[in-house]
C-alpha cells in the first residue's frame, strides 16, 4: 500500500491474499458501514461497478483505486481476471463481457465457494474461485460449490439491486419471492454443507496436478496442451458415464464415491460444467494420462471406445473420427495411434508411423513428400519400377506416384515385402511374367514412341 495522500480514505481495508476485487470493495463498503454501489459512487466511480470491474479495470478505474485507497496498480490487477486472459477465460475487448473459455464452459460470471475458507478468511472470496479449473479446497479438502443451499442461485459476491443496505459478505445476496415480495435470501453460505473429499483421493490429486500443470504457467504453451488434454478427456469421460457406465472401469465408480456417490448432472442441451462434472472429469483425466497409475490403460481403452464398441476389424485409418481428438493435443493422438498398432493395415501403420515413439498423424505437404522421394539413389528404381508398373492402360500412374511408393516400400529396414506383395500392395492385381514385366515395361518408359 502507498503513502497516505489528502485523497485517499482515512480507513484502510487491507485485500486479503487472492481475494477478488468485488469481495474486497465489498468488505470495504461495510467496514464504512455504507452501501457497495454508494461506496464505488464515493471513489470516485459513478459509471463503474463491481461487477465488471473484477474482469478488468480500464486505466481511470485503476488510477482511482490506487490514489483511494492505497493499493498498488499491480495489486489491484492481480485481483481481477485480466491475468487470465487469452488462456483461462476470455474477456471481450470492448464490452468487456466474458466469452466462451478455452477449455471447461464456466465463464467466470459467478464464483464458487469453499465454505470453510469463507468462515475463517471472514467471507473473503478468492479470485481463483471463478476460475473452471478450480473445483476442490486443497486446504479444507472440500468439493467447492457454486450454488447457494437454500435458495439454489448461484450467490452474488456484491451486494447488488435497487435496495441500498449496508452488506453481508457472509450471507447470500441473491433475491427470492417469499410471500409476494423481493427479499434476500441471506442464507450464512459458511455452514453450507459440501462434500469432504479424501486427502489422499483422486479428486484432491487432479486439484494439483491442474495447480502444477494448468495454472502456475497458464500462458505458456505445455499449460495450454495439459489443459487441453484434461478438459477433452474429461468431457469425454462425462459423457462416457452418461452413456456407458456399465462397461467402465472400477477406478471411475471410486472417483464417482470421492464426489459424493451421485452421477455427474447433464443438461438437455449442453454440458454442465459445474464443480461436480469437472472433478470428476478431471480426476479421471488425470488418471488416463498417468502411465504409473495401475487403472492408466484400461480407463483410456474405455473412453477410447468407439460409440460404445471397442475398435475391431483392421482398417486404413486407426479410429473413423480422429479428426474429433485434435484438441487432445498431439500425446494423446500419439497414444491412440500406437494403441491402435496391432488393428491397422500394413500401409495404415506405414502412414501413421505406429510402431514408433513419434506416432502421429501425416503433416508433410506434397512438395516434402516429393523430396523426400527424389533422395533415393535413383540406381535403386530399376528392378522395382520395371516389376511395380501395371499394364498399359487408359488410366496410368504417374511415375511420380510411383517412385514415393517405392519410397514407402522401401523405407522398411530388411522388410519381407516382395515384388509380388508390393503388386499387391499397390493395387496392380495383374503381376506378369518375368518376360512382360520387364520388356514392355521398357518399352514403354524409355521409347514411348514405338
Amino acid at each position: 500500500m502507498t503513502g497516505w495522500s489528502d485523497e485517499r480514505i482515512p480507513i484502510a481495508v487491507a485485500p486479503a491474499p487472492g481475494e477478488a476485487l468485488d469481495s474486497w470493495l465489498e468488505r470495504y463498503a461495510q467496514r464504512l458501514r455504507i452501501n457497495t454501489l454508494d461506496f464505488v459512487d464515493y471513489l470516485g466511480l459513478p459509471h463503474s461497478s463491481a461487477r465488471t470491474m473484477v474482469r478488468r479495470l480500464t486505466d481511470g478505474e485503476r488510477d482511482v483505486l490506487q490514489r483511494r485507497t492505497g493499493i498498488e496498480a499491480e495489486q489491484l490487477t492481480a485481483m481481477t481476471l485480466e491475468p487470465y486472459d487469452g488462456s483461462l477465460v476470455r474477456i471481450d475487448p470492448v464490452t468487456w463481457r466474458l466469452r466462451c473459455p478455452p477449455t471447461w464452459r464456466h465463464y467466470g460470471n459467478t464464483s464458487r465457494y469453499c465454505p470453510a475458507c469463507l468462515k475463517e478468511q471472514q467471507a473473503r472470496w478468492q479470485v481463483r474461485w471463478r476460475l473452471a479449473w478450480a473445483f476442490a479446497c486443497t486446504r479444507h479438502h472440500l468439493l467447492l460449490l457454486d450454488l447457494c443451499p437454500q435458495c439454489q442461485n448461484a450467490p452474488p459476491v456484491a451486494t447488488r439491486g435497487r435496495h441500498r443496505i449496508v452488506p453481508r459478505p457472509e450471507t447470500c445476496r441473491s433475491w427470492i419471492i417469499q410471500r409476494g415480495q423481493d427479499v434476500r435470501c441471506d442464507f450464512p453460505l459458511a455452514h453450507a454443507p459440501a462434500v469432504r473429499l479424501p486427502p489422499d483421493g483422486a479428486v484432491l490429486e487432479a486439484q494439483h496436478v491442474v495447480g502444477t500443470s494448468v495454472l502456475a504457467d497458464h500462458h505458456g504453451a505445455a499449460s495450454r496442451q495439459r489443459g487441453g488434454e484434461l478438459s477433452f478427456l474429461g468431457r469425454r469421460a462425462l459423457r462416457g458415464i452418461h452413456a456407458q457406465l456399465e462397461l467402465a472401469p472400477p477406478v471411475v465408480g471410486r472417483v464417482l464415491e470421492e464426489c459424493g456417490g451421485t452421477t455427474p448432472r447433464v443438461a438437455a442441451t449442453r454440458e454442465v460444467h459445474d464443480p461436480h462434472n469437472i472433478a470428476v472429469g478431471t480426476a479421471l483425466a488425470v488418471i488416463a494420462t498417468d502411465l504409473d497409475h495401475p487403472s492408466c490403460d484400461e480407463l483410456f481403452a474405455w473412453l477410447h471406445r468407439d460409440n460404445g464398441q471397442p475398435i475391431g476389424m483392421p482398417r486404413d485409418h486407426p479410429t473413423s473420427d480422429l479428426g474429433n481428438w485434435r484438441p487432445a493435443g498431439p500425446r494423446v493422438i500419439s497414444r491412440i495411434l500406437k494403441a491402435s498398432d496391432a488393428q491397422l493395415t500394413l500401409k495404415a501403420r506405414l502412414r501413421y508411423r505406429t510402431a514408433t515413439p513419434d506416432a502421429a498423424s501425416p503433416a508433410l505437404t506434397e512438395e516434402q513428400v516429393s523430396q523426400r522421394a527424389a533422395k533415393l539413389p535413383g540406381m535403386l528404381w530399376a528392378s522395382w519400377m520395371l516389376r511395380l508398373l501395371p499394364a498399359k492402360a487408359a488410366h496410368q500412374p504417374r511415375i511420380g506416384g510411383m517412385r514415393r511408393a517405392c519410397v514407402n516400400l522401401m523405407l522398411i529396414p530388411a522388410g519381407p515385402i516382395g515384388h509380388r506383395e508390393a503388386t499387391r500392395l499397390m493395387d496392380n492385381s495383374h503381376f506378369r511374367s518375368q518376360q512382360e514385366r520387364y520388356w514392355p515395361s521398357w518399352t514403354r518408359t524409355t521409347s514411348p514412341a514405338r
